[in-house]
């Protein structure tokens, strides 16, 4: 599959779970539950000639820390389970988004990878 496809089948597992909103981009106004998929880059894998994709997703999960864990407490195995079945999900690190209107929000990047 080309890097748009795995990109858009990413975006369509997340979109699938409750209170998720997938983008194939980057989400355009940051609500809590917009997830977004970024590729992060290819890893040859010896012979024959294959690669490994990388990807991050990036999902808001809410504007104070406390509401934000909450959040990820419901979401995030569902998250990882419509990934899964898609990726071999590598890497989950909490993030902060910082915006001009809204301040920080908290949110998780996942790190995912697949052959290609």
């Amino acid at each position: 599959m080309s890097l748009a496809g795995d990109r858009a089948t990413l975006a369509q597992a997340l979109d699938a779970v409750a209170d998720i909103t997938g983008y194939d981009d980057v989400s355009p106004m940051l609500n809590v539950g917009d997830a977004w998929v970024r590729w992060a880059g290819y890893d040859p894998q010896g012979p024959p000639l294959t690669f490994l994709a990388s990807w991050k997703i990036f999902l808001v999960t809410g504007a104070e820390p406390g509401s934000a864990m909450q959040f990820l407490d419901t979401h995030l195995m569902p998250i990882l389970d419509a990934i899964g079945w898609h990726a071999y999900v590598v890497g989950v690190r909490p993030v902060e988004f910082q915006t001009a209107n809204a301040g920080v929000l908290y949110g998780a990047e996942i790190t995912a990878e697949k052959e290609s």
